[in-house]
């Protein structure tokens, strides 16, 4: 049915920007349907391209579903009508107008619309989850769950050091190795000890807060001793004063909003912590998330602080703010104990991290950074956005990508792709989609609902491919991923390190013996940092055959 818009509108509707981009992408890509770069203004080309590129989001729009539907016969509006039950004996415009006002939504009168015009089913928008603010816990009964040993180690001495007072220190294991997991060993054990008190998590993104609630609730279910509140405050959800045991997990930015607003409850919260944990601790340095920590221990010293991270740093040991997270943590740091072995080499005997298999992808395509570029890397150890944005938009670099994405999909492998931008993890999402791979496109942005269902998705098997800018270097745990595909530029070992991990869990937690790394090669060889983060990573790689 969407072929009843005119070329005209559809060429319109896609945009002539993207139209003379695939103009110049999709003839180097073999197997895509098109020969010649003007096929693609053959009505059924733009129709597929219109499916692939536009999306679910445009049929939000009531005046574009009041556009398409005006262009139906009157056989085709009353049929339709008939199947939403409406009185057909109505005049053409009339239906058409009553029509378009349907909300779109997951109901039936939007599921019959699609099936209708022969859409994608996933146009049809996702059923809204629903999240307690209060989570009350009781008291379990399960048996007990036992750590890995080597997380035990980190436990037990975590322990021992929380038995003196106004203890500060980090905890460092590689992403993948468990660190959450033995952070919550630690909470429970404390909660247990302290009935009546709280413990409070603090994370930067929905992802990592919904992460911790998830496996507090796992492990509680096994060693927790008494009822406890789960209190989550990020988002729309807000701060609450605890009545009973209570396990916090917050947002930075919600309790600095929430602290400015009522420092009261700063005052009241933090007489009633035992413990404070940072997750992603490199990040406590930043004036903001300091002044919360701050705040949280303003009438509570006693309170013991852990931060969490897999690389304890932001940059080289030089950097200043590294030199600043050291000292906030008064140079104290747990970590695994390997022995004589490398830790990473320790952990993947043990199957807990998989073996990284790289597949590089070489452009040989050289990328010249302008005096102000180098400025701003040398002020802030990254690469600037306008940098990530002008190289993510080269056509030879996309085509790259894309067929390279190609071959992947061909096997079927569970993909996840770190775009360098917004618009480019947009346009390989819409590639992909054009050439008959499902694929779904993430950022910031996205409504948090449709963020849910698509993760969940993706973890259940329904979807292979997510493509994604700034979303999933932390909180994301999908264990079984076959490739982590980069495409963004980075000189912070923090960042690169991120992205790796969400392919690192090994088999013996539930997750695969090897996941491949498709790396941009351009994404290193400009690198001119003593923070080269690939060799920086050279004890994770094992070479891909």
């Amino acid at each position: 049915m969407i072929d009843k818009l005119q070329i005209q509108e559809l060429t319109k509707l896609i945009g002539q920007d993207t139209l003379e981009t695939l103009k110049k992408i999709i003839p180097f890509i073999p197997d895509s349907g098109i020969q010649y770069p003007d096929d693609i203004y053959q009505k059924k080309n733009l129709v597929k391209i219109f499916l692939s590129f536009s999306g679910e989001d445009i049929f939000l729009k009531q005046e574009f579903r009041k556009q398409l539907l005006e262009r139906l016969s009157e056989a085709e509006i009353h049929q339709l009508a008939n199947r939403l039950k409406i009185d057909t004996q109505q005049q053409f415009s009339a239906l058409v107008d009553l029509i378009s006002k349907l909300q779109w939504s997951d109901n039936n009168e939007t599921k019959i619309i699609v099936d209708f015009f022969k859409l994608p089913p996933s146009f049809i928008p996702y059923p809204k989850i629903n999240i307690p603010n209060i989570e009350h816990l009781e008291k379990p009964e399960s048996p007990y769950n036992a750590l890995k040993d080597f997380q035990t180690d980190v436990f037990e001495r975590s322990m021992d050091k929380m038995g003196y007072p106004l203890q500060t220190f980090l905890i460092q294991m590689p992403t993948g190795s468990g660190k959450t997991r033995t952070a919550m060993e630690i909470i429970c054990t404390v909660l247990n000890r302290n009935p009546g008190k709280s413990i409070i998590w603090l994370a930067n993104s929905e992802e990592l807060c919904e992460q911790a609630v998830e496996s507090f609730k796992e492990v509680w279910e096994h060693i927790g001793q008494s009822d406890v509140d789960v209190i989550r405050a990020w988002g729309s959800n807000g701060l609450t004063v605890p009545i009973r045991t209570s396990f916090y997990v917050c947002g930075f930015s919600k309790l600095h909003s929430t602290f400015r607003r009522s420092p009261d409850l700063a005052t009241i919260l933090s007489k009633q912590l035992v413990l404070i944990v940072v997750d992603e601790a490199h990040q406590v340095v930043a004036p903001t998330y300091k002044k919360v920590v701050e705040n949280l221990r303003s009438e509570n010293y006693s309170a013991h602080l852990i931060g969490l991270t897999a690389t304890p740093g932001r940059g080289n040991l030089q950097n200043e703010d590294t030199q600043l997270l050291i000292h906030y943590f008064s140079g104290n740091k747990i970590e695994i104990s390997s022995g004589e072995k490398g830790v990473f080499e320790y952990l993947r005997e043990k199957k807990i991290l998989a073996s990284i298999q790289k597949d590089p992808l070489k452009t040989n395509i050289i990328f010249n950074l302008t005096p102000k570029e180098k400025q701003y890397i040398k002020s802030h150890y990254d690469f600037p956005m306008e940098f990530l944005e002008n190289i993510s938009k080269n056509d030879d670099r996309n085509i790259a990508i894309v067929n390279k994405f190609k071959k992947e999909c061909e096997l079927k492998k569970k993909i996840l792709f770190f775009a360098g931008s917004v618009e480019q993890s947009k346009f390989i999402c819409a590639t992909l989609n054009f050439l008959g791979f499902r694929a779904e496109h993430i950022d910031g942005s996205t409504k948090r609902n449709r963020r849910r269902n698509l993760v969940n998705e993706f973890k259940d098997g329904e979807l292979n491919i997510i493509c994604n800018f700034g979303v999933f270097t932390t909180g994301f745990d999908a264990p079984k991923i076959d490739v982590v595909f980069i495409a963004r530029p980075t000189m912070s070992i923090v960042l690169y390190s991120q992205m790796v991990g969400r392919g690192l869990r090994g088999p013996a937690i539930g997750g695969k013996a090897t996941c491949k790394l498709i790396d941009v090669i351009d994404n290193i060889e400009t690198y001119n940092s003593p923070d080269n983060v690939y060799d920086y990573f050279e004890q994770y790689w094992e070479p891909y055959e």
